[in-house]
């Protein structure tokens, strides 16, 4: 039941896939793999707060990365920044080399506009992956909103080699010239 679960959700059936889910539930098995994929399908049928529950509960029977950053995006969606940025500092304190919770998390302070925590982040998320295009996208932004334009431009330079087809990109690449 449980594979014919997941293949309902790589389909993206969804709501298949759920009543799969709710019926391995209701036989009495609860593991992580089936509540965190449920609280992704409830995500994407915009069930934001079953999405969370589900999520949560994933997390109190094992703690992965992927179900942070998966509850930190339900609760960005939701509204609640302050929880989502609780969330992504806790899965940093279980994971603190994960250069994807870094840069998650810098963004959301970029958004909030703490430019100073967020430059902090994106420089340790490039500590442990270099390469990081969103990580280096988010650096070189700030630096470009300091009139650093060279910086900025070889910033760029290293998001070009990686995912050259980006309109963030070129567009803030404009923006310098």
């Amino acid at each position: 039941a449980k594979q014919v679960a997941r293949s309902l959700f790589l389909m993206s059936r969804h709501r298949g896939a759920l009543a799969v889910y709710e019926q391995i539930l209701t036989a009495g098995v609860r593991d992580w793999h089936i509540l965190h994929n449920m609280g992704v399908c409830y995500s994407f049928i915009d069930q934001l707060e079953r999405a969370e529950q589900c999520l949560e509960e994933a997390l109190g029977l094992h703690k992965h990365d992927v179900t942070y950053l998966q509850l930190g995006k339900v609760l960005l969606q939701l509204g609640k920044e302050e929880k989502a940025i609780k969330i992504y500092e806790v899965a940093l304190s279980l994971s603190p080399e994960n250069a994807e919770l870094l840069t998650t998390l810098g963004l959301v302070h970029l958004e909030m506009g703490n430019t100073t925590k967020a430059f902090d982040l994106f420089g340790s998320a490039l500590t442990y992956d270099p390469r990081d295009p969103t990580a280096v996208m988010g650096a070189g932004s700030i630096i470009q909103d300091f009139e650093d334009y060279d910086v900025a431009l070889i910033k760029y330079r290293v998001t070009a080699v990686r995912t050259p087809e980006s309109p963030e990109m070129w567009n803030n690449i404009g923006m310098c010239f």
